[in-house]
């Protein structure tokens, strides 16, 4: 009996292993690179950080790896193989920087942006409000000039229309006094 249970375990072991031996069509994935933003490469370096306020201190980008298929029958639908090709797959979405690069306890601060508070100001140098003043007077004095030569040609054209319209009034009559049948030719005009 000892026998028989012996030889019936090998035979099932036997034929576990050449029921799970038989070769079925599988995808193989090879991974081939990965396309990483400069700005990880860089941020992994021991050069100095970035300057506060650029794009790499506030906003991290994605991580793309590419992968290349072999051709492999389609799990969805057996009538289907699916030829060597490569798959794109996001790593890393892009995200916010929220950390200093070497994870320091450091706050990170950005350039102050929007409305400031006047007392905040620092004070104007000796002679920079008196430049101010000179050069804004400067613009008045351009913009002035260039308002007066603008009411110039606009009174220019104004002469020019009225002109116009009096020969063109004058063309008329003179129209209107030609006869029906032609041309006259008058001696002395």
């Amino acid at each position: 009996m000892y026998i028989n249970t012996v030889r019936f375990a090998a035979w099932l072991e036997f034929a576990l292993l050449f029921g799970c031996a038989q070769s079925k069509p599988q995808a193989v994935i090879h991974p081939v690179r990965t396309i990483a933003p400069a700005a990880q490469a860089e941020q992994n370096s021991s050069l100095p950080t970035f300057p506060i306020g650029t794009m790499r201190n506030v906003r991290e980008n994605e991580s793309v790896k590419v992968y290349g298929m072999n051709r492999y029958v389609d799990p969805s639908d057996r009538r289907v193989l699916h030829e060597r090709h490569a798959i794109y797959r996001v790593e890393q979405q892009p995200r916010w920087v929220t950390q200093s690069d070497r994870n320091e306890n450091g706050i990170l601060l950005g350039p102050i942006l929007g409305l400031r508070n006047p007392q905040y100001a620092p004070e104007p140098l000796p002679g920079e409000a008196a430049r101010d003043i000179v050069r804004t007077k400067q613009g008045l004095q351009d913009a002035n000039l260039d308002i007066h030569t603008i009411q110039q040609n606009q009174e220019k054209l104004a002469t020019t229309v009225q002109s116009l319209a009096e020969q063109t009034l004058d063309a008329q009559r003179k129209l209107a006094n030609v006869p029906a049948g032609g041309v006259v030719i008058r001696k002395g005009e």
